[in-house]
Formats: C-alpha cells, sequence, structure tokens
C-alpha cells in the first residue's frame, strides 16, 4: 500500500511542478498560420536611417552610418558624378551592388583588427580611430550649403571624454576630467585618413562653413543644458567660444536636421522652447555677431499652432524660414508665406506623404540647389528623398520642382538581411482623439487587428518621460502591431505632460502624477471600450520607465469606470527619493525641472515623493505583474526592481521579476526577441491569446533569469 501511495504522491508532484499545459504548449499554443511569427518579426531590420550621418556639397550627398562606420557618396541626377575610382581597390574596399562602400575600421581594446562593415576581415592599412567607449563614436562633419573645399576630402569628428585616470567615459559622467574632439579627413585620391588637429572641447555637433573652418556646438551636461558655440580654425589650430544659448534646444533628438548654420558662419536657426506661447518648440534665429536671439514665425503663425515645430528649411544665405514642420500625431508642412516657391514646395511635401503615407524630415542640402530629406514610415525607415530647385526662366516664370528617390535596401539585397514582414506592414496606426473627463482633447494612436468588428483583449501602452511622447513611427509601435497579428489591440495614449502637442498639453501634466496622468490613461481606456475597440474585463497596461512608474498609480486608482487585469512594468523608478539620490548621470531626467519633483531639501515635496511611489502602496495595487529590468540600466537602477519586487512580495501580490543580464534602458537587439516572448507570454495567461514557445535560437540567447514568479507563468521559460 505504501509503495502504490508513495508512486502516487510522485505523480501528483511531478504534475504540479511540470503541468501538462506547460509540456503540450508546442501543440496547443503554437501560432495560426499566416501570421508571421516572433522570430521573423525580430530579426527583420526596420530603420536604415536611423544610424546616419548625411552631408551635402554640390550634388553629392555623403552617407556615413556611425554605427557600423560605413561610408559611401551618391551624385544626383543633372550633377557631375565624383564617385570613387579605385584604379587598384585595396582590399578595405567592398563593392555591394551598384555603389561602392568604403569599409573604415576600428581597433578593439584587446588589439584585434575588426571590420565594422558586414563582420568581414580585412587589411589594417586604412582605419578612423580606436573606439573604446559607446559614446565616442565617430560621426561625419556636416557642412553648410554654399560651402567651398576640396570634394576629394571627407570630414570626420570623434569626441571623447576620460577620467583623472585616463579611463575612457560618458560625457556625462561627473568624473570627466578632459574631453576632445578629433577632426580628421579621408582623402580620396590618396585613400589615406589624415589628421587635421584634435582640440579641447566635447562636441555634439561639429559643422564645417569652409575649408579649414569649423563650428562646434556642446550641451552642457547638467540641469542647465546651455549650448556653447565654438569657432575653429584649423589655419592656427585655435578655437575659441562664440556665443552661449541658455534655453533647451535640440540635438539630433529626432530625425530632422534641428540646427542650421547659414554660409557665412554667423547666423544659427534652430529650435527653442524660448518665447512661444503655443508650441513648446519653434525656430528662432541666432545672430552670433550681434549676441541676438528672436522667433522666426509671427505672433499669428505661432497662436495657430495645434503641435510642436520638429523640422524646418532656412535659407542658405540669409537663415530667413522657408517652410516647416507641425508634427502632431503626423507631421504636417506648412509654408510662413514667403514665396510661391515655399508653397509649392510645401504642397510637393504634404502630397508625398498623403500619397506614401509617410512623414519627410529635412536633414541637409540647400534650397538654391537640392533639399534632403528622410522618409520616416511605420513600414520601415529606408529612404531618403532628394527634391531639386528648378528654378524659373525666361520661358517658363513658374518654379518648379523635380526629385529622386534613393531605396537603401538596394545595397543589402545580397546580404541576407530582412525588413518587415508583410502581414505586420499591412496592420494600420490609426491617429485619434478622446476627451478626457475634464473636457481636454487628448491624442491617441491606436493599433488594432485588421478587419476587427468587435472588442479584442486590450493594452495600454504608457509612453516614458513624462515629458516625451509617441512617435507614429517608433519601434513600440511596431511592437504593437506584431500584438494586432495576436489577437490585441493597443493604445498608445499621449497624456498631458508629454511633449509634442503644444505648451499647455505639456503644463497641463506638470506635477500631476497621480491625478491628472493617471486619469488621462484611464479615460483613454474607457474612451477604448465605449468605441467597441476592448474588452473591459480583458485589458492590462504596461509601461517603461516614467511610464513603468504611473503602471501601479493606475492599478491603484480602482476607478468604477474602468479596472485593469494586471500590469508590465519595464526599467521604471518605483521609490522617487532613492531614485533622486541617485549620482547626476544616472538621474537627469529626474532632477530636470521639465519633470516636476520639487527638491528633496523640501519636507512638503518629500511628501509627495513619498505618496506617487509605489512601494509605499503595494497592498492597493491590483496583480499580477510583470517586472522587466537590466542590470545595467543607467537611468533607472536596477536596485528599483529588487525594491519593488520585495515589497510585493510583502503584501504576497503576485508577480513575475525577470532580469536581463548586461542590459540597458532600453531593449537591445540582443534581448528584443526574449522580451517579446516574456511579454506575449503575460498577454497570453491574462488575457487568453495565443502564444508562440520559445524557438531553439531563443532559447540559445544568454542573460535571462527569472528572479521571482509566483505567478506561475514562467515556469515553462527556465
Amino acid at each position: 500500500m505504501k509503495k502504490y501511495f508513495f508512486v502516487f504522491y510522485c505523480l501528483y508532484s511531478f504534475i504540479n511542478i511540470f503541468p501538462l499545459h506547460a509540456m503540450l504548449e508546442e501543440e496547443v499554443e503554437s501560432l495560426a498560420p499566416g501570421i508571421c511569427t516572433r522570430s521573423e518579426y525580430t530579426r527583420a531590420v526596420s530603420d536604415l536611417i536611423g544610424d546616419l550621418k548625411v552631408s551635402y556639397n554640390e550634388g553629392d550627398i555623403c552617407i556615413f552610418n556611425k554605427s557600423t562606420a560605413a561610408f559611401k557618396t551618391i551624385t544626383l541626377p543633372g550633377h557631375s558624378s565624383t564617385k570613387f575610382e579605385w584604379s587598384n581597390p585595396p582590399k578595405s574596399v567592398y563593392p555591394l551592388t551598384n555603389t561602392e562602400w568604403l569599409a573604415l575600421k576600428r581597433v578593439t581594446r584587446n588589439g584585434r583588427l575588426l571590420s565594422i562593415v558586414h563582420k568581414r576581415a580585412f587589411d589594417d592599412d586604412i582605419y578612423l580611430c580606436e573606439t573604446r567607449h559607446n559614446e565616442h563614436r565617430v560621426s561625419l562633419v556636416e557642412t553648410t550649403p554654399g560651402a567651398k573645399f576640396d570634394k576629394n576630402r571627407i570630414y570626420f569628428s570623434q569626441s571623447e571624454s576620460f577620467t583623472k585616470k585616463g579611463k575612457p567615459c560618458s560625457p556625462k559622467n561627473k568624473n570627466v576630467f578632459l574631453s576632445h574632439t578629433r577632426l580628421f579627413y579621408f582623402d580620396i585620391e590618396e585613400s589615406k585618413i589624415k589628421e587635421v588637429g584634435t582640440f579641447p572641447h566635447w562636441s555634439d555637433m561639429v559643422h564645417m562653413i569652409s575649408e579649414g573652418s569649423f563650428i562646434f556646438a556642446n550641451v552642457r551636461q547638467d540641469s542647465t543644458r546651455i549650448v556653447t558655440f565654438s569657432k575653429l580654425s584649423t589655419l592656427d589650430k585655435f578655437s575659441y567660444p562664440i556665443f552661449e544659448l541658455s534655453e533647451f534646444i535640440h540635438l539630433e533628438d529626432r530625425q530632422d536636421q534641428s540646427i542650421q548654420i547659414n554660409a557665412a558662419g554667423n547666423k544659427i536657426v534652430y529650435l527653442t522652447s524660448f518665447g512661444s506661447r503655443q508650441a513648446v518648440f519653434s525656430p528662432a534665429i541666432c545672430d552670433l555677431e550681434k549676441g541676438t536671439r528672436q522667433l522666426l514665425l509671427p505672433e499669428t503663425a505661432l497662436a495657430r499652432l495645434e503641435a510642436d515645430i520638429t523640422t524646418f528649411i532656412a535659407h542658405p544665405i540669409t537663415a530667413q524660414l522657408l517652410a516647416y514642420g507641425e508634427d502632431g500625431l503626423r507631421l504636417t508642412w506648412r509654408a510662413p508665406e514667403v514665396s510661391p516657391e515655399s508653397s509649392q514646395l510645401v504642397d510637393l511635401l504634404n502630397s508625398f506623404q498623403k500619397e506614401r503615407d509617410s512623414n519627410l524630415y529635412y536633414i541637409c542640402g540647400s534650397p538654391e540647389e537640392d533639399m534632403i530629406f528622410k522618409e520616416i514610415t511605420p513600414n520601415g525607415n529606408y529612404r531618403l528623398l532628394a527634391v531639386r530647385h528648378k528654378k524659373a526662366d525666361l520661358e517658363d516664370i513658374t518654379p518648379s520642382f523635380t526629385h529622386t528617390w534613393i531605396d537603401l535596401r538596394e545595397d543589402y539585397k545580397d546580404l541576407g538581411i530582412s525588413f518587415l514582414p508583410v502581414p505586420l506592414c499591412s496592420v494600420p496606426i490609426h491617429c485619434e482623439t478622446y476627451i478626457s473627463r475634464d473636457k481636454a482633447s487628448i491624442p491617441v494612436y491606436v493599433v488594432r487587428p485588421l478587419n476587427s468588428m468587435e472588442a479584442t483583449p486590450g493594452i495600454i501602452n504608457i509612453h516614458g518621460g513624462p515629458q516625451t511622447r509617441d512617435e507614429w513611427t517608433s519601434a513600440d509601435l511596431n511592437d504593437a502591431r506584431y500584438f494586432a497579428l495576436l489577437g490585441y489591440t493597443t493604445l498608445f495614449p499621449q497624456y498631458r505632460g508629454g511633449e509634442g502637442f503644444g505648451r499647455k498639453h505639456l503644463q497641463g501634466g506638470f506635477r500631476k502624477h497621480t491625478t491628472i496622468v493617471p486619469e488621462d490613461i484611464i479615460d483613454a481606456a474607457t474612451w477604448a471600450a465605449d468605441r467597441g475597440y476592448i474588452d473591459r474585463k480583458k485589458t492590462i497596461v504596461m509601461g517603461s520607465s516614467y511610464g513603468a512608474f504611473m503602471v501601479p498609480i493606475v492599478l491603484r486608482k480602482n476607478d468604477k469606470r474602468f479596472s485593469f487585469a494586471g500590469g508590465i512594468i519595464h526599467a521604471g523608478f518605483y521609490d522617487v527619493e532613492q531614485d533622486m539620490k541617485k549620482p547626476f548621470e544616472l538621474s537627469y531626467h529626474l532632477a530636470s525641472q521639465d519633470l516636476g519633483w520639487g527638491s528633496l531639501m523640501s519636507p512638503a515635496d518629500r511628501i509627495e515623493m513619498r505618496e506617487a511611489s509605489s512601494i509605499h502602496f503595494v497592498q492597493e495595487i491590483r496583480d499580477p505583474l510583470l517586472i522587466i529590468h537590466g542590470t545595467k540600466d543607467d537611468n533607472c537602477a536596477y536596485s528599483q526592481a529588487t525594491t519593488m519586487s520585495k515589497a510585493l512580495i510583502k503584501a504576497r501580490k503576485q508577480h513575475a521579476f525577470i532580469r536581463f543580464k548586461g542590459e540597458g534602458h532600453e531593449v537591445s537587439e540582443k534581448f528584443h526577441p526574449l522580451h517579446l516572448a516574456v511579454v506575449e507570454r503575460f498577454l497570453q495567461m491574462t488575457l487568453g491569446g495565443p502564444f508562440e514557445p520559445l524557438t531553439l535560437q531563443e532559447r540559445k540567447i544568454k542573460g535571462m533569469k527569472i528572479i521571482q514568479d509566483s505567478t506561475g507563468f514562467y515556469r515553462y521559460f527556465k
């Protein structure tokens, strides 16, 4: 009898430890045919433009990839060709289809020579520099329209920072002792890298206004964010500061060229928060010689703005504003009533955007010759657009424009690179607005399953910041399109407190972490349920960074309007006081005045911080909860996740805590498949959707560890 009892006990234990549904998941939970798999999506390349530095000079487009250090030139129609001609091509030149890429090399810290382009090995006769820190990457020097210089020279820059011990570090590091910028150029005729000089500045941007004359822009890495412009002459090897801007400006934060310098190098047009009543960012001009600045749009135009300006075109001589892009849920180009040419150009750009379902951001060129734009779309950022100004003549006094599309995918056809799958590209992103409980109009992106006529399980995705926003073409929205193929509807509410939709919208959520912001998010879910988009009983809320901080507050609300089925928090902070005590380089986003936390020195502010910190009200949070965090997060410390997990354990709340070793604040390409699988599993167990079991390749990815799992959702992952 004891023998049979022992066998029965062992069998019972085995079933409880390894549930039958987990053993048969590969059979039962496989995806329906025709849906793109997780691996098909995560291995696809969606952005060939994001890491490019593009410069223009007299019909030549120079393209430099800052990650791979690959370089090429494209000569536009109507100009004489200046493509590289190699009589005896060195081994460091690798031909790709119709163009030639120059493979520029780096030396790793252990001394091994590695090719940057497609991991191919080349000889060491050409290399740019030694890269010792991921923020010390090489960049292409921008050129001012109309600048005259030797077309056989391609200029590059690299900024570096070091501690007193000579260790490479980030410019944000509080122990920075020395920073400098190296200038050098590649001589096409001699196939050699030649040094120009090293100068004592960290530079966020280097702009060449003529041969041997450069302007540097440096953003001070503290709460002031002051931008210092310095002028450099390579003839006397001397640089000197020429102007400081004390207001916050954009430097390559978006897909546009946010600073433009005129041909004389004495006027700068930039996007600023200075002076505008409506928009947070609008164009302004700074006269470097007179030390004056003013907004370029008249008050009447500024008053009509409904969103921020994120891209613009200025005249290369006068720096007069010719066109600008108002970037709400979608980008719209507008003309400041300067000339018929501006209106015609704006109409052309807007027609392209409508026809191709894309956004076009100006990056370089000259309105007098060729203007170069990046095409940004949800289906991939693969194209450049060159618009050429065709001047009026005696026979036809009407100005006109010709255009050329440049598809960067042509250079990758034979390299085995895959792009976004067709099923995912067929899922549209809808731009809508809803009305909050206090009658404010809130923009929202909605991603729904194709041909869905009834309510589906829902996901409310909260963006970080909060003084940021979701972009129509961001990677998070592509994840949502993948989830739409699995049957989920995802909402991205642009709650008050975020940028992009005007000053009133930004200030409406300032320091409203437990009132306006979570109410806007709950109102989005209520609105979507009322419209039949999502199921009230099958919706979860998720977020990263500040969005992760907000998830427990939303789950705590227990609002009668909506009740969520659980939450996912990634790379967040849950103890505001502790996060404020971090070193500066780890907590700039919390220390900045944009967020609105007050001061640790104020007792009243500390009370406000504690009331907003979820570790102090975990008993009131609706579970289950999924915590995801990387150990190398330099924005929200990994310790925040461990503290939150311990508080949830103490409160006996069901949750899973998954750690990614070596992961930073953002989801890396390496861990994206596992991150997506972890979220997909949580959605399956809380909302009842499908789940694709881990593939063999995904199981080989090292670094993920399940620290805590009282939900039992991730036993299959171990």
